[in-house]
């Protein structure tokens, strides 16, 4: 299920990344499999998580997509 999250807001995060060679992804990569491995290490807790700040990622790319998505 953590992989799969992993993937999932990397999915978010290109689909809205117009920085050249997607950097600003594989930096959003980078964050989220550091915390993947930080929490796999220290055990699964709900503090290890930053739900608030993925949820806020989340919710942020898809209001870029139907923005951009949007008639003008």
């Amino acid at each position: 299920m953590g992989i799969a999250s992993v993937y999932v807001s990397t999915e978010l995060c290109l689909v809205q990344d117009s920085s050249p060679s997607f950097s600003e992804t594989w930096k959003f990569l980078d964050r989220r499999v550091s915390e993947f491995d930080s929490v796999r290490k220290n055990g699964f807790s709900p503090s290890n998580i930053p739900l608030p700040e993925i949820m806020s990622a989340g919710f942020t790319t898809l209001m870029n997509i139907l923005g951009r998505n949007s008639p003008r």
